[in-house]
């Protein structure tokens, strides 16, 4: 099960709360992923640009979302890279 590769403790407190629906789970996560989003997109535009777990702490922002039926296609995803 995907649940059970989610080791970040924030991401899986909100997936294991059982006295919030899945919708308020849904929009937590998505503000996390939100804002981790942001902080990859400033780390790649730094000078200093170090993964330090990074990617795999937005990646089990997706698995979590995944986990509770959503689409998590961001659209950044369908546009063209731009300078």
């Amino acid at each position: 099960m995907i649940e059970e590769e989610i080791t970040y403790p924030e991401i899986r407190e909100i997936l294991d709360d059982s006295d919030i629906s899945n919708e308020q789970k849904v929009e937590k996560l998505k503000l996390l992923l939100s804002d981790e989003r942001q902080l990859q997109r400033a780390a790649s535009e730094s000078n200093m640009n170090s993964a330090d777990g990074k990617n795999a702490r937005l990646r089990h922002l997706e698995l979590a979302l995944e986990a509770l039926g959503v689409d998590i296609a961001s659209p950044e995803d369908t546009k063209a890279a731009t300078l």
